[in-house]
């Protein structure tokens, strides 16, 4: 007769197969156990990682827990449908930007009226996505002192992984039908499928003559007039 080693408490006595010690161990996931001596984290999900039962990070109030994909572990991320919106816009003219092919490019709108999650950067003009999804973008461009000449308009909304060529006009002609002689306020959206980490920002040109054309910003007063702007969300 032998005995086998004592174990420690909580230890389950596991066979080892035909001709092979029993011994005290971790039950294994085919016997109905964990393969795991602890849950490491509290207020964790357990899952599995493809050899024994562990937990994820607890996350903070209001996150979801997410899929990273195969073979990697799901983790607790923003909920980034809720959480991520912004408007930003031009805060004051962009005198003599444009209108003898030179682009604009990015095209900064350097205050935001809501940032909601902190994606837009007024320093740079980029959107960057927190998470991947869809997103719907809106853009809006009041164009000033346009000329005869200026018979060309390109607008593009650009991302990391397409550059949209969102509208392209005779902007004189289109503006002597328009709020004013000279003046032309364009409009564009774009629905977008962005990973992690792209960005987003607007580019533009006025062609065929003098680099005279202004970009409107906005001026003082209640309600506040906004005519240079850019906004999105996330859809999905």
């Amino acid at each position: 007769l032998v005995t086998t080693a004592t174990g420690t408490s909580g230890q389950a006595l596991v066979s080892g197969g035909a001709g092979v010690a029993p011994a005290y161990g971790t039950l294994p996931i085919a016997g109905g156990g964990t393969n795991a001596t602890s849950m490491a984290t509290t207020d964790g999900v357990v899952y599995y990682d493809g050899t024994r039962l562990v937990t994820t990070s607890a996350g903070t109030a209001g996150q979801v827990l997410t899929s990273n994909g195969a073979g990697v572990a799901p983790t607790y991320q923003a909920s980034g449908a809720m959480t991520t919106q912004f408007s930003a816009y031009l805060t004051a003219d962009a005198t003599n930007a444009t209108g003898d092919g030179t682009f604009v490019n990015p095209l900064i709108f350097d205050a935001t009226i809501f940032n909601n999650g902190s994606g837009y950067n007024t320093g740079t003009g980029n959107f960057t996505a927190p998470a991947t999804g869809l997103y719907y973008f809106t853009v809006n461009i009041f164009l000033a002192n346009l000329g005869a000449a200026h018979t060309a308009f390109e607008l593009f909304v650009n991302t990391t992984a397409n550059q949209l060529f969102s509208f392209q006009c005779n902007p004189f002609a289109m503006a002597m039908a328009s709020i004013a002689a000279g003046q032309l306020v364009v409009n564009a959206s774009y629905l977008a499928s962005m990973t992690a980490s792209d960005t987003a920002f607007i580019s533009l040109a006025v062609f065929s003559s003098t680099k005279t054309v202004t970009l409107k910003g906005n001026n003082t007063g209640t309600p506040l007039p906004i005519y240079c702007s850019f906004s999105g969300f996330r859809v999905a």
